[in-house]
C-alpha cells in the first residue's frame, strides 16, 4: 500500500489515530476523496469536520481550494438565514 521506509510500507492496511474530536470518517473519506478528483460535497453539518480533516491530513492544496468553496458555502448560507428573517 505504501512505498518506502515507514513500519506500515508493508501493512495491508493503516490506521489512523486521529485525537481531533472534530474529524470523524465522513469528513476523512471526503477530504480523501478529494485527492481522487471526487468534488467536496460539504453541508452545514460537516463543512467544519472536512476542514478538520484536511488540516489534520495535510492538505494544503485542498485547504486553498476549501477555503475558497468554505467562503461561497458560507456566503450563501448566511444569505439563506438573512433572507428567511425578512
Amino acid at each position: 500500500m505504501l512505498h518506502g521506509p515507514w513500519r506500515e510500507a508493508g501493512a495491508p492496511t493503516v490506521v489512523l489515530h486521529i485525537d481531533d474530536a472534530n474529524v470523524d470518517s465522513e469528513a476523512i473519506a471526503i477530504a480523501l476523496a478529494y485527492l481522487y478528483g471526487q468534488p467536496p460535497k460539504l453541508n452545514d453539518n460537516n463543512a467544519f469536520r472536512v476542514l478538520a480533516a484536511a488540516s489534520f491530513l495535510d492538505l494544503q492544496v485542498y485547504l486553498s481550494h476549501f477555503n475558497h468553496s468554505f467562503i461561497i458555502f458560507l456566503c450563501a448560507s448566511l444569505c439563506c438565514v438573512i433572507l428567511s428573517h425578512i
